[in-house]
Order: structure tokens, then sequence, then C-alpha cells
């Protein structure tokens, strides 16, 4: 029960510290030589509030976003929503300004409006991590605004996970053979990801200009070998310097439809939310291509009690993928038990799914998927 429209995935993708040396940004270090873009040092728009400190868990929400209606819409929708379910100040958005109770703004003007047209996105992405990291989070999770997010499940599997090691929870999977320098699968950002302090301690590190340097190597990535893909930026500045990939069940990035769906875009079905929803096997954690109103509608059910989903079939073990290991598979540590089988297909679809349409738009673009020019700016 899942569908990934093409065209509707393309559209949508228009979309305290431990003591380190500092770090030379990797543009430095043999990528292709880009006139980057000004990174303009950015003050918060509202004030973050500082975790207690007996807080075990420190967890902030990412979002980056634009100005631009259609996104402001879906931010609304993000505030009236999952948002309640963070901590005062923990939802940190990147890309606007704003005004909503609890939330925390940073407008990153340095950064353009624009996904696969300029590095924009990636931009924003990296200002999300590093801010993230300053403010001494021990995971960022980093989401879109079409996301609906669960976040007491999330903080769940985050307790089990060792916050020092160097990992990223997500989906893996996403552009084998056509980005990074190692022509491997990176991350399918729809889903959303969690990354640890361990591994923002690797790919940022400390120094006056760690994070300015970490923005801008992520800014050059993007248009030298990930196509202007910011999740793929993400995955290469972590396999450089070995983060872990960690697959994380529960993160659906696809939109659910009907089964024999033929795969384009389907109306929002509010039994088969309703039943993800309730499952436990495996909780969800975010959910993916979310318009404002279906937000709210996954929302009531959320905070709508009910019993639970009877118990769906067959398993497979969760596993790991280690960046410094060459890409040999570890079993996670962060299920006990095993995971859905349908959902491992639904996901493998996804994947698929994904790789197919980001090499028509290549294609359309009459470029190689790692090299795709700036030639228009789209939002996001």
């Amino acid at each position: 029960m899942h569908c990934i429209g093409l065209a509707t995935f393309l559209a949508a993708c228009s979309l305290a510290t431990s003591a380190r040396p500092p770090r030379q940004p990797q543009n430095l270090r043999g990528l292709q030589p880009l006139e980057l873009l000004s990174v303009q040092p950015v003050q918060l728009l509202s004030a973050w509030t500082p975790w207690p400190e007996d807080q075990k868990l420190k967890v902030a929400y990412g979002v980056f976003t634009s100005p631009l209606e259609k996104y402001a819409e879906q931010m609304k929708a993000v505030a009236d929503t999952w948002a309640q379910d963070v901590p005062p100040q923990k939802l940190l958005v990147v890309g606007v300004n704003g005004s909503a109770p609890g939330v925390t703004y940073k407008q990153a003007p340095g950064c353009q409006d624009g996904h696969v047209s300029n590095p924009g996105i990636s931009c924003k992405e990296a200002t999300l991590l590093t801010t993230g990291y300053e403010l001494g989070a021990d995971w960022v999770v980093v989401v879109g605004s079409d996301n609906y997010v669960l976040p007491r499940n999330i903080e769940e599997q985050l307790e089990k996970a060792d916050k020092t090691t160097p990992q990223i929870l997500g989906i893996f999977g996403c552009g084998g053979g056509q980005f990074c320098e190692d022509h491997k699968g990176g991350l399918c950002g729809g889903g959303g990801y969690a990354i640890s302090r361990g591994a923002l301690d690797k790919m940022v590190g400390q120094g006056e200009e760690a994070s300015e340097n970490f923005i801008k190597e992520s800014m050059n990535t993007a248009s030298t070998v990930s196509g202007y893909w910011s999740d793929q930026v993400t995955s290469c500045i972590a396999r450089r310097h070995g983060v872990q990939e960690v697959q994380l069940a529960g993160l659906y990035g696809w939109k659910l439809c009907p089964s024999g769906h033929d795969g384009e875009a389907c109306a929002f079905d509010d039994a088969l939310y309703r039943k993800k929803i309730l499952s436990s096997n495996p909780k969800p954690l975010t959910f993916h291509y979310i318009e404002p109103n279906e937000m709210r509608s996954i929302h009531n059910i959320v905070k709508s009690p009910q019993q639970p989903a009877p118990a769906e079939p067959a398993a497979v073990a969760l596993t790991a993928i280690d960046g410094q290991k060459g890409g040999a598979v570890r079993w996670s540590l962060l299920e006990s038990s095993a995971v859905n089988d349908n959902y491992k297909k639904q996901r493998d679809a996804y994947i698929s799914a994904v790789d197919k349409a980001r090499k028509l738009h290549a294609r359309a673009a009459n470029e190689s998927p790692s090299t795709i020019p700036a030639k228009s700016k789209r939002a996001k």
C-alpha cells in the first residue's frame, strides 16, 4: 500500500560542544573549485531556550523551507500540529522569519531559494545542522515542511541509540552509481533523518570558522558531485568522515496509496494512515508528501485514542551500513524486534522510484546526474 508519482516527486522536490581541532572545508581536498555564495553569519530570530541541566536526551527538530506561499501554508500546518509535541524552542526553522510560539527561526539570507537548480537547499540544510550542533543537541532530526512527524516515537528510537557514535539514522539506498566520489547509494531524504552529535563532531568539528566551512563544503559538494540533491550532499560528506549509515524503520518517505494503484498521485486515504499510526511494527516516525489539510487530519488521528492495529505479518532485521568499512552491512541495535517485511518492500520500491525520478530529471536537463547546472531558480 504505497505509491510515489514521479511527477509528484519532482514537483515536491522543488523544495555545547566537545573539544575538537578546527577542520578545513572539503573543497580544499581535491574537489573542483566553486565560486561559492557568500555565507553570512545569521542571528537566531527567536530566543532559544536552553535544555534543562538534567535533560537526558537533547533533540533538535529542524525544518528547511522557503518564504513562498506554498511553503508558508505547510509551515502553518506544522505549527498547528506535530510542532505542538516538540518542547518549546526545540523546533528550528531555517529559511524564513516567523512568529509561531515555541518555534526558533533562522532566516539564512546567504542561502538561495532553490533545490535542483542551485546549492541553496544544501546551504539551508547545512545551516540547520550546524545550528543544532552549536546549540548542544545530541541529535538533529531533519525533515521538510511536507513531513508529518511523530516526535515521541522518534525519541523512543533515539533513546536506544548512542549519540556519541558517528551515525545517521534514515532511509538509505538512493543515488547509487550517480553521486558522490564513491558512487555509492546514500540518504533518501524525503522521510527525514536523525544525525548524531558524534557524526557532527566529525563532519563539522570545532573552530571559529567550522560552521561556515561546513556550509561552504556542502554547497561545493552540491555543485560538483551531488546534482544539487541535499540528501546526497549530506551522504557524501558523512562517508568522507566514516559516519555510519543506519536504516531506520518507520520513516515513510512515500505517499500511502491503495494496493494496485498506478503510481501517480492518489487522494488522501484516512484508513491507510490510521492503520500505520496504530501499528507497532514498525511504529511510524514520519510521513511524507502531506498537504496542510492532510497534516491536520493525521494529527487528529494521532490524538484520538484507538484500539491497537492487528499485528502485521513476517519480518526482516534492521541493518546498518558502515561508511568507514566500505559499505559493509552491520546489524543495528535500534530494534530488538524484527521489522515488518511489508514495510521493507515499500521502502525498496520507494528507493527505486526516487532513483528513477532523479535520472529522468537529469536526462531532461541533458546533463549527467552529478553535474546539473543552475539554469533556473526553483523554490524551497
